[in-house]
């Protein structure tokens, strides 16, 4: 899967998921780090990483980890709205509106439902 930012600002870091074959997925938010005057990056750094389904200690139900995030353990694929719903999380949505994704339960619900069976997966992180 690839993961393509599309926009960072103080709101968050909000992307696309596309499948390998850049069929669209789902739209994503991270939680936005603030590294300058008006910049801002995420914790997942572009580049190829391992996701493992696993049981989240934080939500008790299974999601997907992004394994070997440098400095960083149990960034998590989940459910969550706005900024502030991400500690440097991956939250999946629907659309962008404004500064949020929508309908997150939902999508993260239909992903998690799409992946039934694969345990492991690559995610490719692009700016």
């Amino acid at each position: 899967m690839i993961l393509k930012r599309m926009r960072a600002d103080v709101t968050g870091i909000y992307s696309t998921l596309t499948d390998d074959a850049g069929k669209f997925i789902c739209v994503t938010l991270e939680h936005a780090f603030q590294n300058g005057a008006d910049q801002y990056h995420a914790i997942v750094a572009d580049g190829a990483y391992t996701c493992t389904r696993r049981i989240s200690p934080k939500f008790g139900f299974n999601v997907f980890q992004v394994m070997n995030v440098p400095g960083h353990t149990y960034v998590e694929i989940h459910i969550g709205n706005f900024n502030c719903d991400s500690s440097g999380c991956i939250l999946l949505g629907e659309q962008i509106v404004d500064d949020m994704i929508t309908n997150s339960k939902q999508t993260f619900e239909n992903f998690m439902e799409s992946m039934n069976g694969v345990d492991t997966f690559t995610l490719t992180v692009t700016s």
